[in-house]
């Protein structure tokens, strides 16, 4: 199997493809999830989304969540609560920074 560059080849393609079906009907995006994740808990993000099971997503890992169609934000909110990130961190991450005209 060929590799893949960039953030895509990392996220398994039924996520990419639920994501992407949430995505039509205005919620956050993944890209902005993966960059909330990855600015608040680094590298070690991926090994969260992985492997943390949430009782607040149904007992399911982010990345679980996420296939089954749970929206971006909810997963980020239970990932965030889980994980005892500080409130006001949860809103606005991963959004990109807006630039000074």
């Amino acid at each position: 199997m060929a590799q893949r560059s960039g953030a895509t080849a990392l996220v398994p393609r039924s996520v990419r493809a639920a994501v992407a079906a949430a995505r039509q009907n205005g919620t956050v995006k993944l890209s902005e999830f993966e960059l909330a994740v990855a600015e608040e808990f680094g590298a070690f993000g991926r090994v969260l989304r992985r492997d943390t099971v949430i009782v607040a997503l149904g007992n399911r890992t982010p990345d679980e969540a996420l296939a089954a169609g749970v929206p971006t934000r909810e997963v980020w909110f239970a990932l965030c609560a889980a994980q005892d990130v500080p409130p006001q961190r949860w809103h606005g991450a991963g959004r990109p920074k807006p630039t000074r005209g």
